[in-house]
């Protein structure tokens, strides 16, 4: 008798459950179309935030450049010497800059890495790595 009465308690909660969870499996496919657009939100909303780093991370530099205008930094003497010492450079000193950097394509790295090699001046090539940045949004 007792188990009689404990197996009905459990079918009904079992079936309370199914109830429960079945307009959650009938909508699936809206929710993953939700699901999608609240993701390219929030990658938009990252973008915007990396945008809003990058050029507090560009006054830093401006600032280093405007006090010692006749003194190149050491982290910009490394980072013109090549490529890969400039993107050391960045991802370890500038992260947000180089996370808009890593979106750029080949062609426009290597114009960026022109620009600090000839003027050794980081906030040079942070500004041309934003700019360019923005030109692909658009």
């Amino acid at each position: 008798m007792l188990m009689s009465v404990f197996n009905r308690v459990l079918i009904i909660v079992l079936l309370n459950c199914f109830y429960l969870l079945m307009p959650i499996s009938l909508h699936a496919a809206e929710y993953d179309t939700d699901d999608s657009y609240l993701q390219s939100l929030s990658e938009e909303a990252d973008h915007l935030e990396y945008m809003g780093r990058a050029e507090k991370e560009l006054q830093a530099s401006r600032k280093v450049d405007t006090a010692s205008p006749n003194t190149i930094p050491e982290s910009a003497e490394t980072a013109s010497t090549g490529i890969q010492s400039f993107e050391r450079v960045l991802m370890k000193e500038y992260p947000y800059t180089f996370e808009l950097y890593k979106k750029l394509g080949s062609d426009q790295k290597q114009k960026v890495f022109v620009t600090i090699k000839e003027t050794r001046k980081i906030s040079a090539a942070q500004k041309m790595i934003i700019d360019l940045y923005k030109s692909t949004l658009h």
